[in-house]
């Protein structure tokens, strides 16, 4: 529900369209007449109409010329996943779970981030930089093109790195994580360190 002002009426929630006001990249020229608005961008393309509900809800934030510049930037970045997997539909699924595993390793924001990176787990280094590099792996293992298999990491105490990947089904993936009594045998080992180290100080 849109914020109150004092007299009861509804606030506007997006800024208000005076001269000067920025949106993206574009500059308010001038307010022409309801509905429409001349603005310059950023790249001092010549000033242009735009319709004043696309600045405030973020539709348009840039002229078309700089609009296309950017199109053209993803589809060059993107292409070389497209000759890596032809399928579009695969190629979202894998990238999709590439980037997932990136962030619950190095996004503290990531919900399972305390279970991979807060714990060491960490994706391999070259893959950080070369994505590309990291699917074109992916997809030399066998079920990449299974989209009922998960990926998987063999050994859950390594990272995401080379030889320790694998596809497998999710039942199998559940037996692969580390168990309570992992985790306990873990602990204890390091109790026991901890007290060996306290007896020797005395």
């Amino acid at each position: 529900m849109k914020p109150k002002t004092s007299d009861g009426r509804f606030k506007s929630v997006y800024p208000p369209l005076v001269s000067g006001a920025v949106f993206g990249e574009l500059a308010v020229v001038s307010v022409e007449r309801r509905g429409l608005v001349r603005v310059q961008c950023s790249c001092n393309a010549p000033a242009h109409l735009a319709m004043d509900y696309n600045l405030r809800s973020g539709k348009t934030t840039r002229c078309n010329t700089c609009a296309k510049k950017q199109a053209d930037y993803w589809r060059k970045s993107f292409y070389r996943y497209a000759e890596i997997c032809p399928d579009i539909t695969h190629r979202r699924r894998l990238m999709g779970r590439l980037a997932a595993c990136k962030n619950r390793c190095h996004s503290p924001a990531d919900r399972g981030y305390a279970n991979y990176g807060g714990r060491g787990i960490t994706l391999y280094e070259p893959w950080h930089t070369d994505r590309a590099d990291w699917l074109r792996y992916v997809m030399t293992l066998d079920g990449w093109d299974n989209p009922k298999l998960e990926l998987d990491r063999i050994d859950v105490n390594k990272g995401y790195e080379p030889n320790n990947l694998r596809f497998v089904t999710r039942s199998q993936n559940q037996r692969n994580r580390r168990s309570v009594q992992d985790m306990q045998k873990h602990i204890d080992e390091l109790k026991a360190e901890v007290a060996k180290l306290m007896e020797a100080k005395k």
